[in-house]
C-alpha cells in the first residue's frame, strides 16, 4: 500500500493537475473509476483516511479547498464529492456492490461537459480522456451485473443499470451539444468525443430494446450540420454504420444502402479491422438485394483474402459469411426464386439474429421476378412471352412447397402457375418501374422501345431520397 496517500495529498494532486503545474497526474489517474489500472495503493490508501468521515464531513472539506473555491463551480464541486464517497465505500472485492457507487460517479462527469467560464472549459477539456475511459469501462460492467442479476432473479430483457447509463450518456451528448461555436477546429476533440458517445449511446438503446431511440440521437446531431473533416474517420464510419444498420431495421432501406455504401467506401484493409469490414458486409449486402445492388461476392472474397483476412480465424469468419451470401447473390441475380428462399430458410436463425428476416422474406420477391423476366428476356434475344414467362416461373419456384408457409408467395400448388398468377407478377413488376410493357386483352406483351427493364436502384433512388437533414455526412 502507498503510504501516505491522505485527502491532503489528493488536494495537491488535484490543484497540479487543474491548473497543469510540473510533473503532475493526468485528470484520468486522478480520478478514475477504474481502480486496478493505475496505483490501486493510492485508492486503498486513501480510503483508509476518509473511511469515518461523513457526506456531510466530506463536502465541507472540499468547500473550503483554496483550489476548489478558486474554480467556483457547483457541478465540479459535486463531481469530487461523488468520487470521494465512492472511494470511501467501495468494496474492492464485490462489483456489484460498488456499480451503483460508479455510476454516480460517471453521472457527475457527463455534467463536467456545460462549462461556465473559460476557466472551467479547460477543466471540460481536460475531462474528455477521462470519460473516454471511463464510459469504456461503465457500458461493459453495467451490461455485466443487469446480465447476472437477471440469472440470480430469473428475468430476462431487463437492464435498470443499462439503461440508467443511456441515461447519463444523453446527457453528456446534450451537454457537448450545447457548446458554443462547437463547429470549429479548436474543438475537436469535443467533436469526436460527442460521436463515440452517440454510437455507444445507440449500442445501448439496442442492447435495452429501444432502437428506435437511435432517431433521437441522429437527430441531436444532424442538426449541428458538423464539419465532417473535424471527425476522426473511424468515428464517421461507425456512426454511419450504426444509422445503416438502424434504417434497415426501420425498413428504409435506400438510406440505409446509402450509409451503408458510404462506410464501404471509406475504409480500407489498412485503415479498418476486418471485423468491422465483415460487420460492414453483414448488412450491405443484403440490403443492397432488396434495392436491388448485387455484390460480387467473387471480387469481395479476392479482395479480403488476399489482403486482409491473413490468419485462420478471420479467414474463417469471412468464409462463414460468404457461404451464406454468395448462393443467395447468385440466385437472386439470375431469377432463382427458390434458390433465394432456400439459402434465407436454411440460414433462419441468422437472418432473425442481424434483424433482417421479415425484410428478407417481403422484399425480394419482386425484385427476384423481375430479374428472372430480364434474364428470359435476354435468352430470348430481346422477347418475352407470356407463356415463356409462366414456364420459367414454374422452373423457378419449383421446390417451394419444401419450404415452411413462410416463404410462400401462393398458396396453392407451385407447381401449377396459372395464367392469373402470371398477370400478377407482370403487373407488380411494372408497377414497381422494374418493367416498361403493356399487355392487351390477348395477353400479347408489348415493350417501351427504350430502357425496357431500369435499373432498380435508379428507380428506387427517385422513388425514396436521402434525408437532406444527412447531407453534411457526404459534403
Amino acid at each position: 500500500m502507498q503510504q501516505g496517500y491522505t485527502l491532503v495529498t489528493f488536494f495537491s494532486d488535484l490543484d497540479a493537475t487543474i491548473n497543469q503545474k510540473g510533473q503532475r497526474r493526468t485528470f484520468e489517474e486522478l480520478f478514475s473509476i477504474n481502480f486496478v489500472k493505475y496505483d490501486a495503493s493510492r485508492i486503498a490508501s486513501l480510503q483508509l483516511e476518509i473511511y469515518q468521515l461523513s457526506d456531510k464531513e466530506i463536502s465541507s472539506l472540499i468547500d473550503n479547498n483554496p483550489t476548489v473555491k478558486r474554480i467556483s463551480w457547483p457541478a465540479f464541486e459535486n463531481f469530487v464529492l461523488n468520487y470521494l464517497i465512492c472511494i470511501r465505500d467501495l468494496d474492492p472485492s464485490s462489483v456489484i456492490r460498488s456499480i451503483d457507487l460508479m455510476i454516480a460517479v460517471f453521472e457527475c462527469q457527463s455534467i463536467l461537459f456545460n462549462p461556465k467560464s473559460a476557466f472551467h472549459d479547460q477543466i471540460c477539456k481536460q475531462a474528455i480522456p477521462y470519460f473516454e475511459e471511463s464510459m469504456a469501462l461503465m457500458i461493459p460492467l453495467s451490461k455485466f451485473i443487469d446480465i447476472e442479476s437477471m440469472h440470480i432473479h430469473n428475468r430476462n430483457s431487463d437492464y435498470p443499470r443499462l439503461t440508467h447509463i443511456s441515461t447519463i450518456l444523453l446527457k453528456a451528448l446534450n451537454n457537448i451539444r450545447s457548446t458554443p461555436d462547437l463547429n470549429d477546429k479548436l474543438n475537436v476533440d469535443k467533436i469526436n468525443l460527442l460521436f463515440h458517445i452517440s454510437t455507444n449511446l445507440c449500442n445501448v438503446y439496442y442492447k435495452i430494446g429501444s432502437p428506435i431511440l437511435c432517431a433521437n440521437v441522429f437527430s441531436n446531431v444532424n442538426i449541428l450540420n458538423l464539419n465532417r473533416r473535424y471527425i476522426n474517420l473511424s468515428s464517421l464510419v461507425t456512426f454511419r454504420f450504426i444509422m445503416g444498420k438502424y434504417y434497415a431495421h426501420q425498413s428504409n432501406f435506400m438510406v440505409s444502402f446509402h450509409h451503408l455504401s458510404a462506410c464501404l467506401k471509406s475504409i480500407t484493409i489498412d485503415n479498418c479491422p476486418m471485423s468491422n469490414i465483415l460487420i460492414i458486409l453483414k448488412y450491405i449486402i443484403p440490403v443492397g438485394l432488396i434495392v436491388g445492388k448485387v455484390a460480387d461476392i467473387s471480387r469481395i472474397k479476392a479482395w479480403l483474402l488476399d489482403n486482409g483476412a491473413q490468419n485462420n480465424d478471420e479467414a474463417s469468419k469471412l468464409n462463414a459469411l460468404l457461404n451464406i451470401y454468395e448462393p443467395l447473390a447468385y440466385n437472386y441475380k439470375v431469377g432463382n426464386f427458390y434458390g433465394v428462399y432456400k439459402c434465407i430458410s436454411d440460414n433462419e436463425a441468422y437472418w432473425k439474429h442481424i434483424g433482417l428476416w421479415i425484410p428478407m422474406l417481403q422484399r425480394l420477391r419482386i425484385p427476384i421476378f423481375r430479374n428472372l423476366a430480364h434474364l428470359l428476356w435476354k435468352m430470348n434475344g430481346g422477347n418475352l412471352t407470356s407463356g415463356m414467362l409462366k414456364t420459367g416461373l414454374r422452373v423457378s419456384m419449383q421446390g417451394m412447397e419444401t419450404l415452411s408457409t413462410a416463404y410462400q408467395v401462393k398458396e396453392d400448388n407451385y407447381l401449377e402457375v396459372d395464367d392469373l398468377f402470371v398477370d400478377n407478377i407482370l403487373a407488380s413488376i411494372v408497377f414497381n418501374g422494374f418493367l416498361k410493357m403493356k399487355m392487351n386483352a390477348d395477353r400479347t406483351l408489348y415493350f417501351s422501345k427504350n430502357d425496357i427493364f431500369p435499373d432498380m436502384y435508379t428507380v428506387l433512388s427517385g422513388r425514396f431520397p436521402t434525408n437532406p437533414r444527412e447531407a453534411w455526412l457526404d459534403n
